[in-house]
């Protein structure tokens, strides 16, 4: 039956207009069906009545045309109108019924290629996800399947399980070119640059696609080679002109070299190709604002296609180039335009605390967000932090408490909390209250860390060692419990293979965050790998860590080799920084320079 009435749909990562594209489709499919098959009239009438709102699934199953006397085809037939109905009313319960019925009556693997698609397209990926491991389970080593399956679990929120599927993939199948590069672009995703680009490079010359190429363009720009990437891109032109994230990533290798001219030009080729595309008019708002050119960022703000989502974002460029006033004018304009009072109060907080610098005064506005508001949970967190923040511990405590108690399933609240009475009242009610949920949420790798900076704060940095260890049995990828313990270890100078080992494992998953990589020059360092810890170190620094503790590495490190004049300026800004151990630097200073 599916050779002769597949579905037809588009593969997702080739149209993206999805919903409009099968709904045609379907439209088309039905009048010619309906045409050449009458025996459905009955059951159309049964379809068409009460399913323009969601429908528990018990009483979708009431639906089933049992008793209408259809052979197997005339059913297979009914689920594909039940399914049209579905998605003509944007009902993903409708949908997830039907192709579940689908499935069961022809498990073929169009069938199920075409399902995964249909609901990724209505943003259904948990069920996707199931139906495409039930796919695989059935046609093993399906290429198609297998980046459906990865690109679900990444709109899921599992970036790691997408990267992990594709690996296992081309460890069977390692010619698989589509799934070399969807692999290289969640390492990018996951600011993996190496792994990226190794896997880039493994693709014959002859195969590049322009999408490769404009991967390969993302890993030069990310690795500050900006001159190659734009060569790279504009060799690439020559052959897809037409392809609008060639000439936005050529812009921003221009503006790493300093070509503002011509990456505004770049980003205006970019809008003409795909003026839907908000992240380039934004960019160019961004490059006229930092270069004082208020009125013409205003201009690129009139030529946009106007949208309240638009202009939130344009309202925090303008923020942070410190025109606050337009900024919160266009806050007004967002709500006149769409955008909900939920939003533009989130973003309204954003604003006041870049204008104020104060978070009490960013944490007022976040109570207009309303309870059933999607964005209601961001918001609360947000006020609870910035309460925290603004030492208003009373405060953060009675919000996080009020609404953990209602919502206890959501753990940053119980952290929250914790750390709000720890401040108050010490570590004793703190470490009641996380015990109190982990006896609810056994082994919750976010409460457990929670607990781990509690001791840790409290001085108690045994116990904290044995939490932190504790979240690696049971969660041995929590780069943050591997990091506090490799760095723990190597700042005791023991166990320094585990330590390596240990940070390595973090920076597998996390390879451009500052603090891990500082963890490894601190390893490296103690294993005597002066060189190495050097380079790391400058590494640091250039992914924008600042903190004293970077730069009392720093300082140590090139002691080590004999770099007099960069120990002195590594104290130098470590003292700056007003640390608790100021005293304790002054003094290796004053040994260096000879003056106090």
């Amino acid at each position: 039956m599916s050779a002769s009435c597949p579905l037809f749909l588009p593969r997702l990562w080739e149209l993206r207009s999805l919903r409009a594209a099968t709904r045609s489709i379907f439209l088309l499919f039905f009048l010619i069906f309906f045409i050449s098959a009458t025996a459905l009239s009955g059951c159309a009438s049964k379809v068409s009545t009460g399913i323009h709102k969601p429908l528990p699934d018990d009483a979708l199953q009431e639906m089933h045309p049992s008793g209408l006397g259809l052979s197997p085809k005339a059913e297979y037939f009914y689920y594909y109108l039940l399914l049209s109905e579905g998605m003509r009313d944007n009902d993903p319960q409708v949908i997830r019924i039907a192709l579940r019925r689908l499935l069961e009556l022809e498990p073929e693997l169009p069938v199920f290629q075409d399902s995964v698609t249909i609901l990724m397209g209505y943003g259904e990926y948990k069920a996707a996800r199931l139906a495409a491991l039930e796919g695989l389970r059935r046609f093993p080593r399906d290429n198609v399947l297998t980046l459906l399956l990865a690109e679900a679990s990444s709109e899921d929120g599992d970036t790691r399980e997408a990267v992990r599927i594709l690996e296992t993939h081309l460890r069977e199948v390692p010619g698989d070119v589509a799934a070399v590069q969807e692999l290289a672009r969640f390492y990018l995703l996951r600011n993996n640059l190496p792994k990226a680009s190794a896997l880039l490079d493994s693709i014959p010359g002859q195969r590049l696609s322009p999408q490769v190429i404009l991967l390969r363009a993302r890993i030069l720009n990310g690795t500050g080679n900006p001159r190659a990437a734009k060569a790279l891109l504009r060799k690439c032109l020559r052959q897809a002109a037409a392809f609008p994230p060639i000439w936005l990533e050529l812009g921003l290798a221009c503006e790493r070299l300093n070509q503002r001219e011509e990456a505004l030009a770049a980003y205006r080729q970019a809008a003409k190709l795909e003026s839907g595309n908000l992240k380039v008019w934004l960019r160019m708002i961004q490059l006229h604002l930092a270069s004082g050119q208020t009125l013409e960022a205003g201009k690129v703000l009139r030529e946009a296609p106007p949208s309240g989502a638009f202009l939130l974002q344009a309202a925090l460029c303008f923020s942070e180039a410190g025109r606050h006033e337009e900024a919160e004018n266009l806050l007004s304009e967002a709500g006149r335009l769409g955008a909900s009072a939920g939003e533009t109060a989130l973003y309204l907080s954003f604003l006041r605390q870049a204008a104020t610098g104060d978070p009490l005064a960013a944490a007022s506005p976040l109570d207009d967000v309303p309870p059933e508001h999607p964005l209601y949970l961001e918001a609360l967190l947000r006020k609870i932090r910035l309460l925290l923040a603004g030492r208003d511990f009373s405060g953060a405590a009675e919000t996080a408490a009020a609404n953990r108690k209602r919502q206890p399933e959501r753990k940053p609240l119980w952290s929250l909390e914790a750390y709000a009475l720890f401040q108050l009242e010490g570590r004793r009610k703190a470490e009641s209250l996380l015990a109190e949920g982990l006896r609810q949420y056994p082994e919750d790798e976010e409460l457990l860390f929670a607990l781990g900076q509690i001791q840790d704060e409290s001085g108690d940095k045994d116990e904290a060692l044995r939490t932190m260890e504790r979240i690696i049995l049971h969660h041995p990828d929590n780069i943050q419990a591997l990091n506090y313990v490799g760095y723990t270890l190597a700042d005791q100078n023991k166990d320094l293979a585990r330590a390596l080992r240990l940070i390595t494992a973090a920076l597998e998953h996390a390879p451009e965050t500052e603090y891990i990589v500082d963890s490894l020059a601190w390893v490296q360092y103690r294993l005597g790998r002066y060189q190495e810890a050097w380079a790391t170190i400058r590494r640091c620094l250039s992914l924008g860590a600042s903190d004293s503790v970077v730069w009392e590495h720093y300082a140590e490190i090139a002691l080590a080799l004999g770099k007099r004049d960069e120990a002195i300026r590594g104290y130098t800004e470590a003292v700056s920084r007003n640390p608790d151990n100021a005293d304790a630097l002054r003094t290796k200073l004053t040994a260096l320079t000879g003056s106090p």
